[in-house]
């Protein structure tokens, strides 16, 4: 889901109606933030992606300059008069929803709390559609709920008498990246991102329930009913799943922190090497690492490797502060004092030694990638692949390696919505040759129309790999 920010900025207005012509819903007063006239949110709607081109490394990679201009013009001219604070976030969220870096983020307008709207109505006991979801078809197959009522398998064709296809459709265009990954981060958001599209609890869905077609009433899943309790387990972002007939099966999922991370793969490798393992599977299908796990390699192979081949980083006047505070060179802030704004800064890497590891697996070793393989995940799967440090095994990762990152804050004037830009460009080997496409399996598993009952497709083609490479056991 998507995570609530908080941003500190003052609320000026509410107490809206419902004669919004981009509002999807009626909204309740200050759901919508506050009043802009047409012509500041055009402003801001321009201020923003004039911004987001001077900050960005290469804005329009993949993407149609013409048709994203088109569009806001489109958008800005369909604008109502006055302009709720909602209208210019869903405005730029469709507009950036046509570039193909998944990094890029426009926040909810906030509310009076210093959170956002969504959290605001959270806060006050608001509810939301909290599950995961696939397209299948003319429907949505549940894959994940945590709210009563709903559990994965369950058909979703209508909500609130909207078309749930539709609806889908709607939030994927609000999320910026590749088609693919817009269908992965819409399945994954798919609560919060139609309470964008003014879509309130209590739900009426109909479907399929626990093989029954019909409609059912759901209330939501409330702030309180999915904060983790105090004896929830710890997710060190790595597990060891199971060892069976000598095959170790490892999960990768995100992370605690870098430190926690490194210590459960000190003690998955020592169960590993005390169950006598021969094989390996790592799965990365379900990853978006927020940092380069560089130890994990040394755990797998002792070859050479870069997992970035080149940096570039572009200046601006909102990024100089942020990037001496969060991206440095070797202890040494990049000195992007000394670049104009526009211009741009480069290096390389030549390809290194992994660090020595007495823990080091010497059986071979099968990863699982897809679509949700993504962020520093992809990146690390790109690297097995180039180096052929392991088997990559599934379906083609969402994105392109190409990975970019140090996100920069622009603050529009007059709605006060804050956009993450990214202004760091980090090549991968593969990337450089061919950005256009997300990493390739070496074995691609076929997607079924639906989930496979029983063995997991993947691994049980991981598993054939393995036991051809280790013959007899």
């Amino acid at each position: 889901m998507r995570i609530f920010v908080a941003v500190v900025c003052l609320i000026l207005g509410a107490g809206l109606d419902s004669g919004l012509a981009r509002a999807s819903e009626p909204g309740i007063a200050g759901e919508r933030g506050f009043w802009l006239s047409q012509a500041e949110a055009a402003e801001d709607i321009r201020y923003g992606i004039a911004r987001a081109e001077a900050i960005h490394p290469n804005l329009y990679d993949g993407a149609d300059r013409a048709h994203v201009i088109s569009l806001e013009q489109r958008i800005i001219e369909a604008l109502p008069n006055p302009s709720a604070t909602m209208d210019i976030y869903l405005a730029l969220a469709e507009i950036f929803g046509q570039i193909h870096d998944p990094h890029f983020l426009v926040m909810r307008p906030a509310s009076p709390d210093g959170g956002d709207l969504a959290g605001a109505d959270w806060n006050a006991g608001g509810a939301d559609l909290w599950v995961s979801v696939m397209p299948r078809g003319d429907h949505l197959m549940l894959l994940s709920s945590r709210t009563p009522g709903l559990k994965a398998g369950d058909v979703l064709t209508t909500i609130n008498g909207k078309s749930a296809i539709e609806l889908f459709t709607r939030a994927a265009a609000l999320e910026p990246g590749t088609p693919e990954r817009q269908a992965l981060s819409a399945g994954r958001a798919f609560g919060s991102l139609i309470w964008d599209l003014g879509i309130r609890g209590p739900f009426v869905v109909s479907g399929t329930f626990a093989g029954q077609q019909g409609t059912i009433t759901v209330a939501g899943a409330t702030l309180d009913s999915v904060l983790p309790s105090a004896a929830a387990p710890i997710d060190y972002g790595i597990r060891l799943q199971e060892i069976r007939d000598r095959i170790a099966f490892v999960v990768f999922n995100d992370y605690v922190s870098r430190d926690s991370f490194d210590a459960r793969l000190e003690l998955i490798f020592d169960e590993i090497s005390d169950q006598n393992a021969l094989g390996l599977i790592v799965d990365l299908r379900e990853n978006s690492m927020k940092f380069w796990p560089h130890n994990f390699i040394s755990y797998i192979s002792e070859v050479p490797f870069r997992p970035i081949a080149r940096i570039v980083v572009k200046a601006s006047r909102e990024c100089r502060q942020q990037y001496k505070n969060h991206h440095k060179d070797g202890g040494q802030t990049v000195p992007l004092e000394a670049v104009l704004d526009g211009g741009k800064l480069s290096w390389g890497f030549d390809p290194e030694l992994p660090a020595a590891n007495n823990r080091r697996f010497k059986g071979p070793v099968a990863m699982l990638i897809g679509p949700g393989t993504s962020d520093f995940g992809n990146n690390l799967a790109n690297t097995i692949g180039q180096y052929k440090l392991a088997e990559l095994i599934g379906k083609k990762t969402a994105e392109s390696p190409d990975n970019y990152q140090t996100p920069c804050e622009v603050h529009l004037p007059h709605s006060h919505i804050v956009i993450q830009v990214p202004n760091t460009l980090l090549e991968g080997d593969e990337s450089l040759r061919d950005n256009r496409h997300g990493v390739i399996p070496d074995i691609v598993v076929p997607a079924s129309m639906e989930p496979a009952a029983g063995d997991d497709p993947d691994i049980a083609a991981a598993r054939r790999w393995l036991f051809d490479q280790l013959g007899d056991l």
